[in-house]
């Protein structure tokens, strides 16, 4: 990862870009069932393990290098838009039984780049005072923002995979079951509309949780 995405992120050439948008999507359910038989022998502690760094270390050092490379604080006005998407869940703000790798990482990820709107938020304030208003008195867009989006129950591949899994909570697999055959699953191509819809009007606060459903 590190030699790929770096080599990519050098390629770019920063001042052919007004906007960056990174959206961070990585992930996998990692291990299923009750939170208190997780790691109990060497080879379900090789799959935490790799659950973790697949949901939890990528995604960090993904956004961090993103940030790094296309945020200048030193040269603010001459950088272009940053945008980064956390793909988040409910299951980063709720717990959800027998789910509790999937939740942890999703709350991992949602608190990081809270933290990462938070330490950037000096540039944005700098960057607000010294703006200049357009012809419609509207203010310039800010330099960072960071969104922690969740995009609902998706009607996707893997909402198949923990439909069938053994080790889900029964009532989760009644709910996912149930939606299923209402079709009652968030499509995938509506959630990303109103994502993009979100990302064009720009007026979430940066570090915030947003989910499908508020919008």
């Amino acid at each position: 990862l590190p030699e790929k995405f770096g080599r990519l992120l050098e390629s770019c050439k920063k001042s052919d870009y007004d906007q960056c948008w990174l959206i961070n999507n990585a992930g996998s359910l990692g291990p299923l069932g009750p939170a208190s038989y997780l790691g109990s022998d060497a080879s379900s502690m090789k799959e935490l393990q790799h659950a973790v760094n697949l949901n939890i270390t990528s995604g960090i050092w993904i956004s961090s290098q993103f940030t790094k490379s296309f945020l200048k604080p030193c040269k603010i006005s001459s950088s272009p838009l940053i945008r980064i998407v956390n793909v988040s869940s409910l299951c980063a703000i709720e717990p959800f039984p027998t789910m509790s790798i999937y939740c942890c990482g999703k709350a991992a990820r949602d608190m990081f780049h809270s933290v990462l709107a938070k330490e950037n938020a000096q540039i944005n304030d700098d960057a607000t005072t010294s703006s200049i208003t357009d012809a419609n008195n509207e203010k310039s867009p800010v330099p960072f923002k960071v969104l922690n989006y969740a995009p609902g129950a998706c009607e996707t591949s893997m909402t198949d995979i923990l439909a069938e899994s053994p080790g889900l909570d029964g009532g989760i697999h009644d709910y996912l079951s149930s939606a299923k055959k209402d079709q009652s699953l968030v499509k995938a191509d509506e959630t990303a509309k109103k994502l993009i819809g979100l990302m064009l009007k720009d007026e979430f606060e940066s570090g915030s949780h947003v989910d499908y459903w508020d919008l």
